[in-house]
C-alpha cells in the first residue's frame, strides 16, 4: 500500500471515529491539532472543516452524517461517502491509533517533498544554503501540533493579573485576593499561593484521609461557585455521594448506613443531599487516560470545568499500559494529567498512594522518595503535598481522648469513643513551584469525612529533662483547638462553648507577635 492510501485510510478513520463517538474523539482530535491540511481527500477535508465548525460552536451533541451535510451546503460529501467509512472502521476505540498514523504519515509526506526539494536545490543554491533551507523546513514540517501561542498576548495577560492583584489589594484594600483556585483555608491557601494550572498531587498511606480531604475541599470549591470534574477510580460515585453528604450534615455515616438515626438526624441528611443535588459538580468514572482527557476537553469547552480531580493516579489505564513497568506506567500517566491541565488551564488535583517504607521505618515523616513512580511524579507535579498523621499523639489521644472536640448532648461513654476516633494530621506541602513550603496541623473527624485547622500559631512544647540531647519538641498544643472556617455550622458552635476553637482575638494576637518576632 503506498504512503498516499495509508494517509487516506487514516484520514477516513479519523473522520468515521468522529462521527461514532463526536463527544469523545472530536475533542481528542483537536487537541491533537488536526487541520484541514492532513486530509488529501476532497471529501475528508470537507468533513473535517464540519465537524471543527461544530467544534467551535460547542455542538457536541448529536452530530451524524446528515448533520454534518446540512452544515456543508452544497460542498458535502454524498451520504454513500459516510456510510462507507463509517462501515470501514470497525471501533472509534482505536481513535488514538488513527491520529497517530495520521500523523505519521503527514509528517513523512512533508518530509519526502523536502527531501526531493533539497537534491534539487543543491545545484542552484549550493550545500550550505541547501542544508539551511532544508533544517528549517524540515522542523516546521515535523511540528504537526497547534499553532503557537503569541508572545505578546501571553505576556499581556500576564501583566494583567498583576494589575488586577495591585487593585484589589493595595488600591481597594481587599484581602480576598488569589492568584490562582483557593484552597479552602486561608493558611493553606497562602502556602499554595492558589492552584495554578498543571497537576498537583496529594499523596499519603491508606486511610489517611485522602478522599475526606477532597471531600471537604471540594465542598468549599463548590459553594464559592467554581464548576468540579471529580474523577472517581478507588469507589462507585454513589459512596463519593455519601461522603459529601455525610461531611455536610455533619451526620456520622456508619449512624446512617445502619438506621440509627433520629428524625432529626433524617432531615438534616435530606437537606444536605438536596445542597449537594445543587453543587455545580460532576463525577465520573474514566479509567482511560484518552477518554479522561476528551471528558475534560468537553466539559471545559462547555465552560463546566474549573478543577479536575482524580482519585487515584494509579489507577488510571491507556492501551498497552500493563505492558510497562510501573514507573513508566505513572509516569506516562502523571505527565498526560500535567498536560490536560497546562492545556486546559485548570489546575488537576490527583491523589496518589506512597511506597510502604515510611510505615516500616517507625511512621515517620513522608519524602517525595516515597510516591510510587516517585522520579515522574515528582517532576510532573506543580506541588506534592503529603498526609501524615502524628503517630506519638495520636497514641496519646487513645489513652486520653481528647472530649474537648466532641459535641455535647452525648453519653460520656459516647463523647469518649468519638474522641478517641479523631485523628491528628499534618497537611506536609513539600513542593511548590510557585510559592512556598511547609507544614499545616488539622484535626480529623473521620465519623464527619471533616478536616478542621489545628491552632498553627501555638509553640510546641520541649522537654528539656536530657540537656546532652537537642529537645525533642511535642506537638500537642498545635492539635489541641481548632480554628474557624467557611462552613460555620453549628459543630463550631459546640467547640467553641467546650473551649476547643480558637479564638479570633487570640489568633490575632500571636499573629502579631509572630510578626514582631520575625
Amino acid at each position: 500500500m503506498s504512503g498516499r492510501e495509508d494517509v487516506n485510510e487514516a484520514g477516513r478513520a479519523v473522520i468515521a471515529a468522529c462521527l461514532m463517538r463526536p463527544g469523545q474523539v472530536l475533542p481528542m482530535a483537536v487537541d491533537a491539532g488536526v487541520d484541514e491540511g492532513w486530509f488529501e481527500e476532497a471529501e475528508c477535508r470537507a468533513a473535517w472543516r464540519g465537524l471543527r465548525g461544530m467544534f467551535d460552536a460547542r455542538q457536541l451533541e448529536g452530530i451524524d452524517a446528515l448533520t454534518l451535510r446540512d452544515r456543508l451546503g452544497g460542498g458535502a460529501p454524498p451520504l454513500a461517502w459516510f456510510e462507507r467509512i463509517v462501515d470501514e472502521t470497525p471501533t472509534a476505540a482505536h481513535a488514538e491509533h488513527y491520529l497517530a498514523i495520521l500523523r505519521e504519515r503527514v509528517t513523512l509526506g512533508r518530509c519526502r517533498g523536502l527531501a526531493r526539494e533539497f537534491v534539487r536545490s543543491l545545484e542552484t543554491v549550493g550545500a550550505q544554503n541547501a542544508l539551511a533551507a532544508f533544517a528549517s523546513k524540515l522542523a516546521a514540517a515535523a511540528d504537526t501540533g497547534r499553532a503557537d501561542d503569541d508572545a505578546g498576548a501571553a505576556l499581556e495577560g500576564v501583566v494583567a493579573g498583576w494589575r488586577e492583584a495591585h487593585r484589589i489589594r493595595i488600591v481597594e484594600g481587599r484581602m480576598d485576593y488569589c492568584p490562582g483556585v483557593p484552597a479552602a483555608w486561608p493558611d493553606l491557601t497562602a502556602m499554595y499561593n492558589g492552584l495554578q494550572p498543571g497537576l498537583h498531587v496529594v499523596a499519603a498511606r491508606p486511610s489517611t484521609g485522602k478522599t475526606a480531604l477532597m471531600v471537604n475541599l471540594v465542598r468549599f470549591w463548590c459553594e464559592s461557585g467554581l464548576k468540579v470534574g471529580f474523577n472517581s477510580l478507588d469507589m462507585q460515585p454513589g459512596q463519593l455521594f455519601k461522603r459529601f453528604v455525610a461531611e455536610l450534615a455533619r451526620v456520622s455515616l456508619p449512624k446512617a448506613e445502619f438506621g440509627t438515626t433520629s428524625r432529626r438526624d433524617l432531615e438534616r441528611l435530606e437537606g444536605a443531599a438536596a445542597a449537594v443535588r445543587g453543587w455545580p459538580l460532576r463525577v465520573c468514572v474514566r479509567r482511560d487516560l484518552d477518554a479522561l482527557r476528551a471528558w475534560a476537553v468537553t466539559r471545559r469547552m462547555k465552560g463546566e470545568l474549573d478543577v479536575l480531580v482524580v482519585d487515584f493516579l494509579q489507577l488510571m489505564q491507556f492501551e498497552g499500559c500493563w505492558r510497562m513497568g510501573v514507573d513508566d506506567r505513572v509516569g506516562r500517566i502523571s505527565g498526560t494529567l500535567k498536560a490536560i491541565g497546562n492545556d486546559l488551564g485548570i489546575p488537576v488535583v490527583a491523589l496518589s498512594q506512597l511506597n510502604r517504607q515510611c510505615e516500616e521505618d517507625g511512621g515517620r515523616e513522608p519524602q517525595l522518595s516515597d510516591l510510587r513512580g516517585s522520579g515522574s511524579i515528582e517532576q510532573d507535579a506543580f506541588t506534592v503535598l503529603f498526609l501524615h498523621a502524628d503517630r506519638p499523639l495520636m497514641e496519646l489521644w487513645r489513652q486520653v481522648p481528647p472530649v474537648q472536640f466532641a459535641p455535647g448532648g452525648l453519653t460520656e461513654s459516647a463523647r469518649q469513643y468519638l474522641a478517641s476516633s479523631l485523628r491528628p494530621v499534618w497537611l506536609m506541602l513539600k513542593k511548590n513551584q510557585n510559592g512556598r513550603t511547609g507544614n499545616l496541623p488539622f484535626v480529623f473527624f473521620p465519623s464527619y469525612f471533616l478536616f478542621m485547622l489545628g491552632d498553627a500559631a501555638a509553640q510546641p512544647w520541649y522537654d528539656e529533662e536530657d540537656k546532652r540531647r537537642r529537645p525533642k519538641p511535642n506537638f500537642a498544643p498545635l492539635f489541641a483547638k481548632v480554628a474557624r472556617d467557611w462552613r460555620g455550622d453549628a459543630l463550631e458552635d459546640e467547640l467553641e462553648k467546650n473551649g476547643a476553637l480558637v479564638a479570633e482575638a487570640e489568633a490575632e494576637v500571636r499573629g502579631h507577635e509572630k510578626e514582631g518576632e520575625a
